[in-house]
C-alpha cells in the first residue's frame, strides 16, 4: 500500500521518534498512592497492593516500603478494584474510580487474620484529593453526555467552574482576529476560555497526553465528540510542574478505550426553524434553520484481556440563513452614465430614493456639475463601465421591504450558510504483559463552511466564501513498569491542521474580464477590493484566498519513582512547530472611493471626486489605491521545549508537599529561507533575517524561563475530611499574534504599497498618472491615466519616498510572557458523596503581549496628514511589545455532590476583579498614546466581577428500580418511568467597555465631565451619556487624548437557563434508548450586548443588539447506548 504524503509523514515520524527512549511529559493518566497500616497504626512493610481495571482486567502491583507507603502511577481513568494483602492480615479490597490526571489517596488499615480471607472496604472513591495542592475540576462522562450541551462542544462544560468564562467578549469564535479556525463550534464560543482573568490565548489543550494546540492563536485542534470522552480535567491554578506552555486553563482530555465487553452509542440531534425563538431585536419571522448532528462510538475487545479498540464518528450538516441583507447597486440609468435621478428631490417623503438631499455630479476637471448630471460617453472609464454592468439589477423597493429605496438600498438578498463536518477517531490499547502497555490513536477532521455572497454576480459581503479546516493527528503511548517503584510513560504525537479560506468567484478572472488591471494572477481569481464608505455602492472583492497549514511534532516522557515518602517525577516535552502561510493581502489591489462630502485637496478646480461613488467609478476617479505582493508559501519553524522535576513528599499521613521546578525554552520563529524582515524602531531601518549580523529570529531566545511550583495539602482533621491546600507557581507561555502579525509579511517579501490623491496621483481601474502638484483638466480626463498602477513586487523600502507601506516591528528586548499564580483553599467533605470548598485565587501577568501603532496620527494634526508622524513615509507601524501587565484577585466557592441515588449537583461562585494595561494582541484595541501605557491601566475587557453557575442531573424517583414504582408493570414503566431532568443555570456580570470618539487618532476615549451613572435600566439609554463629551478640538482636529479611563463602564449582565428533559427506554438488558428535548436559554431572556459607545455615533448609549445566538434554541435528540 502506498501512503499519501501527509500519512507517510505521520508514519515515518512516529516510527523514527518513538524508537528513542528518554525521559520527557504532559500525560493524562492518574496516580494512586496511600499507606498501609496495622490495627495500631504502625506501617506495614512489604504489603502487596494490586489495582485491577475492571473493564480490561489489567492489573498493576506495588509493594509498600519501610514507611508503609505505596504509589502506582500511569493508570488510565476508569473503575478499579484495589486489593491489599500482607502476611498475617486479612486481605482488604476496595473499589474506586480514578479520574484523568488525578492524584488519588487511598489509605488502608488491615485487620489481623489470614490472607485467604477478604474484607471489602466500603469507603469508595475519595471525594477530595488530600495530597494535591492544585485547583481544578473534573467533568465526568454523564455530565458530558447528559447535561444540555449546546453544539455538543465539550469545552463549554469547562465553564461549569465559575472562574472559567468565555474568553472573547460578545463573540462566537475560538480565537479572535478573523482567523479561519475560529468558526468551529462558533455558536458556543469554540474553545475560547478565560481562566482566572487570563487571556484565552494562554490555554493548553491536551488529548491523550499529547499536545492538541494550533500554533498562531494557540487554540484547540481536535474537538472530540462528547460521546467519545471518558472525562476531562480543567486545571485552573498552580498545576504541577509536568504541565507547561500555558498559564490559563490546562484542559486534559482522555478518549474512551475499549474493554472486554462491547460498548457504544449512536446519536442524532436536530434543531430547526419551528423550534427556535426570535432575537429580541428581530420582529421578522424566525428565519429558516436546520441543524443535524449525528454520529456514534464503538469499543470492545480484539483479544480478551489483551487488545482493545475504540472508534468514534461525528457529522454535522447545518443549513442556516446568513444575514438578511439590503445593498446599494447602480440603477439602469447610472450604468449608462446618467445620474439625473440624484436631482429628484430630498428624502423619501418627496422622493423614495433614500437620499437626504439632491446630489450634483461634478466634473473633476472644472469643479462644475456635468450638464443634466450626465457624464459624456467619452469621459467614462471603460473598466468602470464594465464593472457597473456586472452588478445585479435592483430588485427591492419600499413596497417590498421598508428598508429599501429606489436608489439607496435598492437590492435585497438573503445569504445562505452551509456547514459540514466529518470527524473521527480510532484508538487501540494493547496490554503486552504485566509491565508493558501500548496505545495508539489516529484522528481526522474535515470541516467546510460556505456563505454565499451578498450580491449574486460579484464577490461581496463580509465572510462570504468557504472557510475550511482539515486536521489530522496521531499518537502512540508506551507505559513501562521497570520495577514496583519505577514507571516510565512515553508519548509521541503528530498534529497537522490545514485551515484557510477560498472567496467566491475565485475560479473566475473577473478583473481580466472587466478590464481592471494589476489584479488576476494564476493564483488569484475574483476581483480587486473596490469600495468606499459603503453608502452609495456595495463593496466588492476580498483579501483571499489564504491557506495556513501547520504541523506539530510532539514527544514527551515522564519517569515516576517512589522512594521513601517521596514520589518523584522527571521528564519533559519537545514540540517542533511548523507554520506555513499563503496570503495575498492586497495582492489583487484595493481601490478606495471617496464619494461625496470629501471635496478639496490638491487637484485643479479644488475637487478630488465627482461627489458620488458610482460616478467616481465611471469617471475613473479613485481616491486611493493599495497593492501588495502575494505572500508565497513561507514557512516558519520554532521549538517549544520544557523539562521538569516534581517531588510529592508525603511528610506525614496528613501533610503533603508538592515541590516542582520547570524550565521552558521557546524559540522565536525562523523562516526556512530567511524570508522575514523586521522594522527597527530605533534606526528606522528594515532589517532582513540572517543579514548584516541580524539573527534569523530577530529576538534573542529567552533562557531564563524557570518556573517553580510549590504547594502543600494538609488534613486539618484526623478523619481526613477537611483539607487546607495552597500553592504558588510561575508559568511561561507563548503569544504569537495570529496571522496578521507574522514578520514574513514585511517588505521586501510582502507588505502593501499605497498611493492616493494627496500624493498627486490620478488613479483609475485601467492605470494611473502622477501629476505633481496638481493635475490639469486634460489629465483629469479618465482616458489620460494610462501609466501602470503601483506594482506589488517590493525590492526595497524607501523611507525618503512616501508610499504608505505598513510594516511590523518586533522588539529585540521582548522576553517570554509569564504569569505568577497563587491560591489558598479550604475543602470539607460533608458526607460520602458531597464536599464544599472556599478559596482565594490570584495571579499576576508580566511581559504580556501588546500591539500598538508606533506611527500613530498625532493629536493636533489632521488624520489625513501623515507628514508629522514619526515615520512619515510609512503607514501603520505595528509593534509587538511584551510589556503588558495584569493582576487578578478572586474569592471562589464551590459545592459538589457526585451522582448518588439519581442526583448530581455542582454549584460554583466566583467574585473577582481583573486589571490590566493591554487587552491582548488578538483584540482590536489600541492605546490612546503609545508613549504612555499608564493611561491604559483599567479593568480588563474580559473581567467579569461575579459569576454563579449551578448544574444538576436528577433522575425522577419513579419507575422500576426507583423509590416509587419499583414493581410497576413493563407497560407502566415504559410510559411513566425513566424520566430525567438536567440543567445549567448561569448568572454573571457584564463585560467592561470604554467610551470612544471614533475618527480621532487611535479612536481615543471621550472626556469624562460628570458623575458617572451606569445602567439606568433602560436599553435606550444604558448609561448617562451627558457625563461624557468629545475631546477638545480646534478646527475639527482633536488636541489631546480623552480623559475618561479605559473600560470604566460595564455592560449588562445575563441570566440563562439551559434545560434538558430525557426519557430513557431500557431493553434487552444492556441497551438504553434516550429521547430528549433540550432548550438553550429556556426562558428566552435577552442577553444584551454592550451599548454603542462611540460618542460621535447616532446610537450613543443605546443597546441595539443581543449577544450572538443567545435567543432560545430548542433541540430534539435520540441516543442509543449499550
Amino acid at each position: 500500500m502506498k501512503l499519501s504524503s501527509p500519512y507517510r509523514g505521520v508514519f515515518v515520524f512516529l516510527v523514527v521518534l518513538f524508537s528513542a527512549y528518554s525521559a520527557f511529559a504532559q500525560v493524562d493518566t492518574a496516580r494512586l498512592q496511600g499507606t498501609v497500616a496495622d490495627p495500631s497504626g504502625a506501617a506495614v512493610t512489604g504489603a502487596q497492593v494490586t489495582v485491577v481495571n475492571t473493564a480490561t482486567s489489567r492489573s498493576t502491583s506495588a509493594t509498600t516500603n519501610e514507611f508503609g507507603y505505596f504509589t502506582i502511577p500511569a493508570l488510565l481513568p476508569g473503575h478499579y478494584r484495589v486489593e491489599v494483602s500482607a502476611q498475617g492480615f486479612n486481605k482488604s479490597v476496595r473499589e474506586l474510580d480514578l479520574q484523568v490526571a488525578q492524584i488519588a489517596v487511598a489509605d488502608f488499615q488491615l485487620t489481623v487474620g489470614q490472607v485467604t480471607q477478604s474484607i471489602t472496604v466500603e469507603a469508595g472513591s475519595p471525594i477530595i484529593d488530600p495530597g494535591d495542592s492544585a485547583i481544578g475540576v473534573v467533568v465526568e462522562s454523564r455530565q458530558i453526555t447528559e447535561l444540555p450541551l449546546n453544539g455538543r462542544n465539550f469545552t463549554q462544560l469547562a465553564t461549569l467552574e465559575a472562574n472559567v468564562t468565555r474568553g472573547v467578549p460578545n463573540a462566537s469564535s475560538t480565537g479572535a482576529g478573523g482567523n479561519t479556525e475560529t468558526f468551529r463550534n462558533g455558536e458556543t464560543g469554540g474553545a475560547s476560555l478565560s481562566v482566572n482573568g487570563l487571556r484565552p490565548q494562554n490555554n493548553n489543550f491536551v488529548l491523550d497526553g499529547i499536545d492538541n494546540n494550533e500554533s498562531l492563536v494557540n487554540t484547540i485542534v481536535f474537538f472530540p465528540p462528547a460521546d467519545a470522552i471518558d472525562e476531562f480535567r480543567v486545571q485552573t491554578s498552580v498545576a504541577p510542574a509536568q504541565f507547561g506552555r500555558a498559564a490559563g486553563a490546562i484542559v486534559v482530555t482522555s478518549l474512551k478505550s475499549g474493554a472486554n465487553r462491547f460498548h457504544g452509542t449512536a446519536f442524532w440531534f436536530n434543531r430547526n426553524t419551528n423550534l427556535n425563538a426570535r432575537d429580541f431585536f428581530n420582529n421578522d419571522r424566525t428565519p429558516a434553520y436546520n441543524r443535524n448532528q449525528f454520529g456514534g462510538t464503538l469499543g470492545g475487545p480484539i483479544l480478551k484481556d489483551k487488545l482493545f479498540f475504540f472508534v468514534d464518528y461525528q457529522g454535522l450538516r447545518k443549513r442556516v440563513p446568513g444575514s438578511n441583507d439590503t445593498a446599494t447597486v447602480p440603477t439602469d440609468l447610472m450604468r449608462q452614465g446618467n445620474f439625473s435621478e440624484l436631482l429628484a428631490g430630498a428624502g423619501p417623503a418627496a422622493n423614495p430614493t433614500g437620499l437626504s438631499s439632491p446630489i450634483a455630479i461634478l466634473d473633476p476637471g472644472t469643479g462644475a456639475p456635468f450638464a443634466g448630471n450626465i457624464i459624456p460617453a467619452g469621459r467614462m472609464n471603460s473598466a468602470g463601465l464594465a464593472y457597473l454592468k456586472a452588478f445585479p439589477e435592483p430588485n427591492c423597493s419600499a413596497s417590498v421591504d421598508s428598508r429599501c429605496h429606489s436608489i439607496l438600498q435598492n437590492y435585497h438578498n438573503v445569504r445562505k450558510i452551509n456547514e459540514q463536518w466529518n470527524d473521527f477517531d480510532v484508538r487501540g490499547d494493547y496490554l503486552l504483559n504485566v509491565t508493558n502497555s501500548l496505545f495508539v490513536r489516529f484522528s481526522r477532521g474535515h470541516v467546510d463552511q460556505t456563505e454565499t455572497p451578498r450580491l449574486t454576480t460579484l464577490p461581496s459581503g463580509f465572510g462570504s466564501g468557504t472557510n475550511f479546516n482539515y486536521p489530522i493527528g496521531a499518537s502512540i503511548g508506551w507505559t513501562h513498569t521497570i520495577n514496583s517503584s519505577l514507571v516510565n510513560e512515553a508519548r509521541v504525537g503528530y498534529v497537522r491542521t490545514k485551515y484557510g479560506f477560498v472567496p467566491p468567484f475565485n475560479s473566475s478572472d473577473l478583473c481580466t474580464q472587466l478590464g481592471i488591471v494589476n489584479c488576476n494572477t494564476p493564483l488569484l481569481g475574483g476581483i480587486a477590493l473596490i469600495g468606499g464608505y459603503n453608502s452609495q455602492i456595495e463593496y466588492t472583492g476580498d483579501f483571499g484566498p489564504y491557506l495556513v497549514p501547520q504541523t506539530g511534532y510532539n514527544y514527551n516522557d515522564t519517569l515516576s519513582w517512589t522512594r521513601g515518602k517521596h514520589t518523584f517525577k522527571f521528564g519533559g516535552n519537545v514540540i517542533r512547530r511548523q507554520v506555513n502561510l499563503f496570503r495575498p493581502l492586497t495582492g489583487k489591489g484595493y481601490f478606495f472611493l471617496s464619494g461625496n462630502g470629501n471635496g478639496g485637496g490638491g487637484f485643479s478646480g479644488g475637487h478630488v471626486s465627482t461627489d458620488y461613488e458610482v460616478s467616481d467609478i465611471l469617471a475613473g476617479f479613485v481616491d486611493g489605491y493599495q497593492h501588495g505582493p502575494t505572500l508565497g508559501m513561507v514557512g516558519t519553524r520554532s521549538w517549544e521545549n520544557g523539562f521538569f522535576a516534581q517531588d510529592d513528599w508525603r511528610i506525614s499521613p496528613r501533610l503533603t508537599l508538592n515541590l516542582g521546578l520547570r524550565y521552558d525554552v521557546y524559540t522565536w520563529p525562523v523562516e526556512v529561507l530567511d524570508r522575514q524582515a523586521n522594522f527597527n524602531l530605533l534606526t528606522g531601518a528594515l532589517e532582513l533575517a540572517n543579514k548584516n549580523s541580524v539573527s534569523r529570529g530577530f529576538v534573542p531566545n529567552d533562557h531564563n524561563n524557570f518556573g517553580p511550583r510549590i504547594g502543600f495539602a494538609y488534613q486539618l482533621t484526623r478523619d481526613g475530611k477537611t483539607v487546607v491546600r495552597g500553592g504558588y507557581g510561575i508559568f511561561y507561555f507563548l503569544d504569537r499574534g495570529g496571522i496578521s502579525n507574522q514578520l514574513a509579511q514585511n517588505p521586501p517579501f510582502s507588505g502593501q504599497n499605497s498611493v492616493n490623491y494627496s500624493q498627486g496621483f490620478r488613479i483609475t481601474f485601467t492605470g494611473a498618472l502622477a501629476c505633481q502638484p496638481n493635475c490639469t483638466a486634460s489629465q483629469l480626463d479618465a482616458t489620460q491615466a494610462t501609466a501602470p498602477l503601483p506594482s506589488g513586487n517590493f525590492t526595497a523600502l524607501d523611507l525618503t519616498n512616501p508610499s504608505g507601506v505598513s510594516v511590523i516591528s518586533v522588539l529585540p528586548s521582548n522576553v517570554t510572557p509569564n504569569v505568577s499564580q497563587w491560591n489558598l483553599q479550604v475543602q470539607r467533605q460533608l458526607d460520602a458523596n458531597s464536599s464544599a470548598s472556599l478559596a482565594y485565587v490570584g495571579d499576576r501577568g508580566k511581559n504580556l503581549t501588546r500591539n500598538y501603532n508606533a506611527n500613530q496620527n498625532l493629536y493636533g494634526i489632521p488624520n489625513s496628514d501623515p507628514a508629522h508622524n514619526r515615520f512619515n513615509a510609512l503607514g501603520a507601524v505595528t509593534v509587538q511589545d511584551n510589556s503588558g501587565n495584569s493582576i487578578y484577585h478572586s474569592l471562589q466557592a464551590e459545592y459538589q455532590r457526585r451522582l448518588n441515588r439519581g442526583f448530581q449537583f455542582l454549584g460554583s461562585f466566583a467574585w473577582s476583579k481583573t486589571l490590566d494595561d493591554a487587552c491582548g494582541d488578538l483584540d482590536a484595541c489600541q492605546p490612546q498614546l503609545y508613549t504612555d501605557f499608564h493611561r491604559e491601566r483599567g479593568r480588563s475587557n474580559i473581567d467579569q466581577n461575579y459569576r454563579l453557575v449551578l448544574s444538576s442531573l436528577y433522575e425522577l424517583p419513579w419507575g422500576r428500580g426507583k423509590h416509587w414504582g419499583s414493581d410497576w408493570s413493563r407497560p407502566a414503566d415504559l410510559a411513566l418511568g425513566g424520566w430525567q431532568l438536567s440543567g445549567i443555570y448561569t448568572l454573571q456580570s457584564g463585560l467592561p467597555f470604554s467610551v470612544t470618539a471614533n475618527g480621532t487618532p487611535s479612536n481615543t476615549r471621550a472626556d469624562l465631565i460628570g458623575n458617572l451613572v451606569v445602567h439606568t435600566g433602560n436599553i435606550r439609554q444604558y448609561f448617562d451619556t451627558s457625563a461624557f463629551q468629545a475631546p477638545a478640538a480646534t478646527g475639527g482636529i482633536y488636541n489631546a487624548p480623552g480623559t475618561a479611563g479605559r473600560d470604566i463602564l460595564r455592560g449588562p449582565g445575563s441570566s440563562n437557563i439551559d434545560m434538558a428533559l430525557l426519557k430513557s427506554f431500557s431493553f434487552a438488558e444492556r441497551y438504553r434508548l434516550e429521547a430528549r428535548v433540550q432548550a438553550y436559554n429556556l426562558t428566552n431572556t435577552p442577553h444584551f450586548a454592550n451599548p454603542n459607545s462611540d460618542i460621535n455615533g447616532s446610537n450613543f448609549g443605546l443597546i441595539t443588539s443581543t449577544q450572538p445566538f443567545s435567543y432560545r434554541q430548542v433541540e430534539l435528540g435520540l441516543r442509543l447506548s449499550f
